[in-house]
């Protein structure tokens, strides 16, 4: 594992493991976390192009996942089993834990339909890999469930977590910032000691930041080593990342933009379903990763929840229901072969 700088393990006939079944959850960014789990974090660069663009580095990723992946790696004794583990755990309980936040919107039947279309949706297998999705998925659905349970130490220190785990977690302040609130009435006077503990959510941020700092001298190294990651990634508008991609005339591109204006249009024409703190979550999940291009957008929309729901809302008839889990699935099956092989198609 010593060579490991997140490129494909196929490359070169490297492989994670002597074990074919493991070595499917370990692809892209699996390499990365492993790596930091076995080595820590590296000021360096690497691949970076002549003219110093399309550089790389490994605290371009936060540190939450694989401290947790040495954690459990120790124990088992197999950082890979350990990260393939731990990912699917924190399934499992997200899954418990969004069928719980669910009932509180809907009835039991649509709640369930909520956690079968989080399996299905055409990317989810990447839930399974060693990726922080899983990971990111559960502390989200815990900070809103115990926001919605009034219980706001939970809340922040979940949320403390989730800005420990990926750069969007810490955007998770506003919404739940705004149920608080929305359950004082939006009264500044009965503001009380359980609104501080929300502040650990942009202190989990800041702290990571800091250990940038110190790492590499520069407190926005994340920030432009993350645009330095694919050459000619730009902060544009969505709309503009979207128009570029729908005529790129490249597959995966185009692949990228059909996915994401599917969950953009099942939205616009369907937010007034959501609670508005909902409204706010989607719209910080989603346009601020777009608005740095296209890249693993498809990953990135896993973990936005509210999207489960208003497809358990909006697709009431049996047949369509049907129809569209078969779709789902099969597309899921398909996408999935090319994931397994390093494609980029999904990534």
């Amino acid at each position: 594992m010593d060579d490991l700088t997140g490129q494909r393990f196929f490359e070169d006939g490297l492989r994670p493991t002597d074990n074919m079944l493991l070595d499917a959850w370990v692809v892209w960014d699996a390499g990365w976390y492993l790596d930091i789990a076995e080595n820590g974090y590296s000021p360096d660069s690497l691949n970076c192009k002549t003219d110093g663009s399309g550089c790389e580095a490994n605290y371009v990723f936060f540190p939450l996942y694989p401290v947790l992946i040495k954690f459990f790696g120790k124990l088992l004794g197999n950082n890979v089993f350990a990260g393939i583990l731990f990912s699917n755990m924190c399934l499992f309980l997200s899954t418990i834990f969004l069928f719980k936040l669910s009932l509180f919107e809907l009835g039991e039947k649509k709640s369930l339909g909520v956690v079968k279309y989080l399996f299905l949706v055409p990317v989810s297998f990447i839930f399974s890999g060693v990726f922080s999705e899983s990971l990111f998925l559960l502390l989200l659905i815990l900070c809103f469930y115990f926001a919605k349970t009034n219980r706001f130490f939970w809340t922040g220190s979940f949320g403390f977590l989730l800005s420990l785990c990926r750069f969007v977690g810490v955007l998770a302040f506003l919404p739940l910032i705004y149920m608080y609130f929305k359950k004082i009435c939006f009264d500044w006077k009965k503001i009380g000691v359980d609104f501080y503990w929300l502040l650990l959510i942009p202190v989990g941020f800041v702290l990571y930041m800091y250990f940038v700092y110190l790492l590499t001298g520069d407190f926005f190294a994340h920030f432009k080593i993350t645009m330095m990651w694919v050459t000619g990634k730009q902060l544009l508008l969505p709309t503009t990342h979207l128009l570029r991609g729908l005529f790129s005339g490249n597959v995966e591109e185009i692949f990228n933009v059909v996915y994401v204006l599917f969950f953009l249009l099942l939205f616009l024409f369907n937010f007034k379903k959501l609670k508005f703190e909902y409204i706010l979550l989607v719209l910080l999940l989603t346009l601020v990763p777009l608005s740095t291009g296209l890249q693993s957008m498809p990953r990135y929309l896993l973990v936005v929840f509210p999207l489960y729901e208003l497809l358990a809302r909006v697709v009431n008839k049996t047949y369509w229901d049907e129809l569209l889990s078969v779709f789902f699935a099969l597309l899921q099956g398909f996408l999935f072969v090319f994931w397994v092989n390093g494609f980029s198609i999904v990534y």
